[in-house]
């Protein structure tokens, strides 16, 4: 998954990877997660002032501009959950739900 911290808020495109005939290619999955695959997420800042990005227990520190972070995460449930910022609290433009089915 990629997400992308901006001065307006975040945004995210999650990819699958897909195998077929040998080969190996990325698709773009529409509806969230999968239950049971180990979740990649390349965070980067692309703002001007630092933002930080937070999902089922794991966060970035305040990434200052420019720069890009990675976490894993294994997605054990299924449901809606919230991901944030944590610099950027009140703004609700750094707020979401992350979809696991």
């Amino acid at each position: 998954m990629y997400v992308v911290l901006t001065d307006k808020g975040i945004r995210y495109t999650m990819f699958h990877e897909l195998s077929t005939g040998g080969q190996t290619g990325l698709i773009p999955a529409r509806l969230g997660g999968l239950r049971g695959e180990i979740a990649v997420f390349n965070v980067w800042n692309k703002g001007k002032r630092p933002h930080s990005f937070s999902l089922l227990g794991k966060k970035t520190g305040a990434l200052r501009p420019g720069r890009k972070a990675e976490f894993s995460v294994a997605l054990l449930r299924r449901g809606s959950f919230p991901y944030e910022s944590t610099v950027d609290k009140g703004n609700r433009k750094f707020h979401g739900l992350f979809l696991v089915r």
